[in-house]
């Protein structure tokens, strides 16, 4: 049976632009995982990255979408999604590059 754990929101201050996911884990030999990162509920990549049991303990992923996720805009809702986590203990990290400061009148009538 498919496991899947969706983690907390985040909403981000300003405009940025993803640079690389890094996903490690303890364990060295994993049933497939797959883990895919959303901006608004839509992933930013074709093909969501996975462990598939090569035996590797971390992977560095800059495999975005092929158009080019240029920005994620101000106020967007960032948002991980695990499938078959079972009981494996990672981490998964998202590089930003912020492109645009938030705005300061941001929220000012």
């Amino acid at each position: 049976m498919e496991q899947s754990d969706v983690g907390p929101a985040y909403r981000l201050r300003g405009v940025y632009r993803p640079v690389e996911v890094w996903a490690r884990t303890r364990e060295s030999h994993l049933s497939r995982l797959t883990f895919d990162i959303n901006d608004d509920g839509v992933s930013l990549f074709t093909t969501p990255p996975a462990f598939n049991n090569d035996g590797a303990q971390s992977h560095l992923y800059r495999i975005f979408k092929p158009e080019g996720v240029d920005s994620i805009a101000d106020s967007s809702v960032i948002t991980l999604d695990i499938d078959n986590k079972g009981g494996q203990d990672i981490t998964i990290i998202l590089y930003l590059e912020e492109v645009r400061p938030p705005d300061p009148d941001e929220g000012v009538a």
